[in-house]
C-alpha cells in the first residue's frame, strides 16, 4: 500500500496534479482546496495517498498535503453512498476544521451546493460521522459556512463566478463575520 510520495509537481489539471518520482509520474485526483494550494509546478511536496483498486478497472491514486485532510477523506468514503468522487467535493468545502465543524454540530444545510450531496447523502453523512468527529468552536464554524453560502449565492445571483466568489471568501478569513460586511468586503476584493 502506497502511504506517501514525495517529489515534484509537474503539471496541474481539473481534479487531479501529477507528480514526478524519480521518472515515475503519478496522477494523483485530489480536492480543490489542495488543488489550489499547488501554486506552481516545479516544486517538491510530500503527498499522503491512498490507491483505490476495482474491479476491471485502472488504479485511482487520490492524495492531499496533510495527513488531516486524507483522514477524514478516507472517514467521508466509509459512509453508504458517497465515492471518492463526493469525498472530493465535500472536503472542497474548505479546511478539515471547517468540514469537521460542519459535520460535528449536525449542519445538514451547509452541504447545500456542494456537487454530489443532496438532502439524504448530507443526512447520512452527518449521522454516520458525526460521533466520529470532534470539533472545538464547531459552532461558530458552521455559523460562518452559512454566512460564506448566503455571500456567495448572493454573488453568484449578481454575476460573478462561483469559483472566483469562493477564492475571494477564503481570503478573507474570519473577519468580517456579518453577512453585510463579508460582502461589501467580497465585492471590494472582486473589483480589484
Amino acid at each position: 500500500m502506497i502511504y506517501a510520495l514525495e517529489g515534484t509537481v509537474s503539471e496541474k489539471g481539473d481534479g487531479f496534479f501529477v507528480l514526478g518520482v524519480s521518472g515515475v509520474f503519478f496522477k494523483v485526483g485530489t480536492d480543490a482546496v489542495t488543488l489550489d494550494s499547488v501554486a506552481s509546478t516545479g516544486r517538491v511536496r510530500k503527498v499522503y495517498c491512498v490507491a483505490l483498486f476495482r474491479d476491471g478497472e485502472p488504479i485511482d491514486l487520490f492524495g492531499f498535503f496533510d495527513r488531516d485532510r486524507l483522514d477524514l477523506f478516507s472517514l467521508l468514503r466509509g459512509v453508504s453512498g458517497v465515492g471518492s468522487r463526493t469525498a472530493l467535493h465535500v472536503l472542497g468545502m474548505g479546511d478539515t476544521v471547517k468540514v469537521r465543524g460542519v459535520i460535528a454540530e449536525g449542519a445538514v444545510d451547509a452541504f447545500t451546493g456542494v456537487s454530489g450531496v443532496g438532502a439524504k447523502t448530507a443526512e447520512r453523512i452527518v449521522l454516520d460521522l458525526k460521533g466520529k468527529i470532534a470539533a472545538v468552536g464547531s459552532e461558530k464554524v458552521v455559523e460562518q459556512v452559512r454566512v460564506d453560502r448566503d455571500v456567495e449565492q448572493a454573488l453568484v445571483g449578481l454575476g460573478y463566478e462561483r469559483r472566483e466568489v469562493r477564492e475571494v471568501l477564503g481570503a478573507l478569513g474570519k473577519t468580517p463575520k456579518t453577512f453585510e460586511d463579508r460582502v461589501k468586503k467580497a465585492l471590494k476584493e472582486i473589483s480589484r
